[in-house]
């Protein structure tokens, strides 16, 4: 396979990969990558200020824990379900797509 073919296939699996992860954090909230650290979906609730007679809407923010870096099995199958890679091919894709973030390489 030449050089620029499997770049090609590699930066096509990286987008793929990337949008697996999306909707995974879509759906459960919360998404750990390896070596990175875990983000979570936090529902803040509607605020009223009766002083100025203002209601603020319930939103959304997304906390990043760097600390907690240790994916659960349950992402890795998710990717592998949707993509139809080997288990162990799914762990290689997002560990791979993890040393990226973490890199720039």
């Amino acid at each position: 396979m030449s050089s620029l073919k499997f770049e090609r296939t590699m930066d096509a699996t990286m987008n793929d990969t990337a949008q697996w992860l999306h909707e995974y954090f879509i759906q459960h909230g919360s998404l750990t990558l390896p070596g990175v650290g875990t983000f979570r979906i936090q529902r803040i609730s509607a605020q009223v200020d009766f002083a100025s007679k203002r209601m603020m809407p319930p939103s959304f923010t997304i906390r990043f824990d760097h600390r907690h870096d240790t994916p659960q099995r349950e992402m890795f199958a998710y990717i592998s379900q949707r993509s139809g890679l080997a288990d162990w091919e799914a762990v290689r894709s997002v560990n791979n797509l993890s040393f990226i973030i973490v890199t720039g390489k």
